[in-house]
């Protein structure tokens, strides 16, 4: 199915501060070049893209997975970035190759690594190493905390059988 990505960007941004801004874009060789007056990266996307099944599967874990939060009545609307979390390689693979449709690398991203604290002992070289080569992502933009932990060691006993 080849959609116009055209029909589906907004006239207005909503920034990471501030009132909504204007959104320019125009179109050169059949892509659409994106950005708004004060923004210090413009956006290249095609202007015509054809989405497979897969892709559709990409914008359904990215709706259910993905980070879609914004809050006009706090200082700071929201991080302005594409956040997807899964821990499936396969999700994210999907994922990637649906971005890369949009002319976006996953060598742009920025990115880190959210364990459960139980998995603590995995180590952190063979980990980075595992995603950096699967995903194909820099190893250069990872987060300074490129490995967190999150969760806790507590077991509830009432959920044990």
């Amino acid at each position: 199915m080849k959609i116009d990505l055209m029909k589906y960007i907004p006239n207005k941004i909503i920034p990471k501060q501030g009132n909504l801004k204007e959104f320019s874009i125009s179109e050169h060789n059949s892509n659409l070049l994106l950005f708004y007056k004060g923004c210090r990266k413009k956006i290249l996307l095609p202007r015509f893209v054809n989405l497979s099944e897969e892709d559709f599967v990409a914008i359904g874990l990215y709706l259910a997975e993905g980070q879609k939060y914004v809050n006009l009545d706090k200082k700071y609307h929201h991080s302005g970035e594409i956040d997807f979390s899964n821990s499936e390689l396969i999700s994210l693979e999907l994922f990637c190759k649906f971005i890369k449709k949009l002319n976006i690398s996953s060598k742009e991203f920025r990115w880190e690594i959210v364990l459960n604290v139980k998995r603590k002992f995995i180590d952190k070289s063979l980990l980075l190493n595992y995603w950096v080569e699967n995903l194909n992502l820099d190893f250069e933009k990872r987060r300074p905390k490129s490995v967190r932990y999150s969760g806790s060691l507590f077991t509830n006993p009432k959920t044990v059988s």
